[in-house]
């Protein structure tokens, strides 16, 4: 495997990693966030029926009570909204039917949201009139972090994307000098003294291209230098034999 592959695959993979914790985290943070809601959602709503009830149960108004809950568990969501006396005996009673989680049941199993209760007493006076009960209902809650969950998981994938297009572009200004070495190296085994144009930015990797350079450099006018004293030797020789060959004619035996 070549080295630009192994960089590639395992930044990425360690680049993934990382997003699918950050998610993680996220998600989590989001249910925690969640549950807190539903449980101060629930509260809210009986203690703002708590302070209203007391004047329709002391007249014993059960339609003002009736309608005042409905404008409250219209306005919500509910599960369900109780008012009861203080024997317990059910005055009003609103509830929403269960409906499934229009989410997958791994979802589900993996973020679990309870149903919050909360209770406020309704009292007016010294008097207790009754108690209310309310429900949270889940079934938005899971919508929302489904919703939550996919456009998290539909950003982290874009900016993935776009980091491993970084990350290409990065590793082949890395890797591009190193082939342009490879190739100088190839060329001065052949005589061929040539020299890396391309200078990296990397301070690590200037510095051994400047040093195949210099190299480069050197073999290439030591090699001028042979070159030049075998042709002046050469040409030595050969004015030498032309001299003896003049002699040998000059006085033949």
């Amino acid at each position: 495997m070549s080295l630009y592959k192994q960089l590639f695959l395992e930044i990425s993979i360690a680049f993934f990693v990382a997003l699918i914790a950050t998610e993680s985290v996220y998600m989590k943070n989001a249910h925690r966030y969640l549950e807190v809601q539903l449980a101060s959602h629930a509260q809210d709503a009986a203690t703002s029926l708590g302070l209203v009830l007391p004047d329709s149960l002391s007249e014993g108004d059960l339609i003002r009570a009736n309608v005042t809950v409905e404008a409250i568990f219209d306005r919500g969501y509910y599960q369900s909204i109780i008012v009861e006396n203080p024997k317990g005996k059910i005055l009003v009673l609103k509830s929403l039917q269960t409906a499934s989680e229009d989410v997958p049941d791994w979802f589900v199993k993996a973020f679990p949201l309870d149903s919050p209760v909360a209770e406020s007493l309704i009292t007016k006076g010294w008097k207790q009139l009754g108690k209310v009960i309310v429900f949270s209902y889940p079934n938005f809650a899971y919508k929302q972090l489904w919703g939550t969950l996919i456009e998290a998981s539909l950003s982290l994938v874009f900016l993935y994307l776009l980091t491993l297009l970084a990350l290409h572009s990065f590793l082949f200004r890395i890797i591009r000098p190193l082939k342009d070495i490879e190739a100088v190296v190839k060329a001065i085994g052949e005589s061929d003294f040539q020299q890396v144009k391309s200078i990296p930015a990397a301070k690590e990797l200037r510095g051994v291209v400047n040093a195949i350079n210099a190299m480069s450099g050197k073999l290439k006018s030591t090699f001028e230098e042979r070159h030049q004293a075998n042709h002046l030797q050469s040409q030595y020789n050969k004015n030498l034999q032309n001299d003896k060959n003049v002699d040998d004619k000059s006085n033949p035996i």
